[in-house]
């Protein structure tokens, strides 16, 4: 696959965490730096991208959204 430095850092952090959900605030601290606007969507633009890329043609989801919290690798 050919990632994003911000789609690796968000998968990287994910695979560390498997089956763990991470809040957005998780995620920005580990996958972001100092720059990212707790306000913005980026997270979610991000997590949408790296979807797409890996569950591509499998048919499967794993990366679940856990409505008002975060998101969790399956």
């Amino acid at each position: 696959l050919e990632l994003s430095p911000r789609e690796f850092a968000l998968l990287e952090l994910l695979m560390l965490n498997v089956g763990l959900v991470l809040s957005r605030a998780r995620i920005a601290e580990g996958a972001w730096d100092a720059t990212y606007e707790a306000r913005s969507n980026t997270i979610d633009v991000i997590v949408a991208r790296l979807r797409r890329k890996l569950e591509e043609g499998s048919g499967e989801r794993w990366i679940h959204a856990e409505p008002g919290i975060g998101y969790v690798l399956r």
